[in-house]
Formats: structure tokens, C-alpha cells, sequence
């Protein structure tokens, strides 16, 4: 992934696919449902190679009456 493509992820920006098929997997919608959740998204890529996306999130404890 370039690095423009990984800055404009992390902003929110709308970002489509780069292959010849399909539309992306909707990364301003996962960046946004993770800032609303207050997880974090972590992303490892080298240009070429290939992308790690890490997420993040409180652990939620559970009531009792469970």
C-alpha cells in the first residue's frame, strides 16, 4: 500500500479498491465504527509486499445476571 493510500486511511477518507474487480472493503466505514466504539486501528504495510490491519477495542465486562 503507498503511502498516500495509508494517510488518506487514516484520516477517513474515502478510499476505493486498487484491484481491477470489486469496490474496497468500505475503510472509512471501519475507521469510522472504530472511532465510534473507541478502538484503535493499527496498520502495517510495505508497499508491494502487503498490509496488516490490527484493531483494537475496551474489553466490555459482563453483567452478573448472565
Amino acid at each position: 500500500m503507498s503511502q498516500d493510500m495509508l494517510e488518506k486511511i487514516m484520516r477517513g477518507e474515502k478510499v476505493g479498491t486498487t484491484k481491477s474487480y470489486g469496490y474496497g472493503i468500505g475503510m472509512q466505514q471501519i475507521t469510522g465504527t472504530i472511532k465510534s466504539m473507541e478502538g484503535q486501528l493499527l496498520v502495517r504495510s510495505k508497499e508491494n509486499k502487503g498490509t496488516e490491519f490490527i484493531l483494537n477495542f475496551k474489553k466490555v465486562e459482563r453483567p452478573n445476571h448472565c
